[in-house]
């Protein structure tokens, strides 16, 4: 039984049946995900650049995303996503 993974049947899904007997475990992402992201923000610099706009005065503005970043980098040093979140050692 050494590297034998029994096939197994999903079904009762909204989807109907799915056959996972076969040997490819990969989602076929067409498109990196990171990547859909940073489309959208070099759409948004290159509308920026094209249709300027000004909703708020720059200081309010930078003031705000100051705020943001700020808010960003505290919550990534306080997430540890690799940890556990519950102690079940005894």
């Amino acid at each position: 039984m050494d590297g034998y993974v029994l096939p197994r049947k999903i079904s009762g899904g909204p989807l109907g049946t799915a056959d996972m007997t076969g040997g490819n475990d990969a989602p076929n992402v067409k498109i990196i995900p990171p990547l859909v992201y940073l489309a959208g923000i070099v759409i948004g610099f290159l509308a920026t650049i094209w249709m300027p706009t000004k909703i708020v005065p720059n200081s309010v503005a930078w003031t705000v995303g100051g705020i943001f970043i700020c808010c960003g980098a505290v919550q990534r040093t306080t997430v540890y996503p690799f940890r556990a979140t519950a102690n079940c050692s005894k």
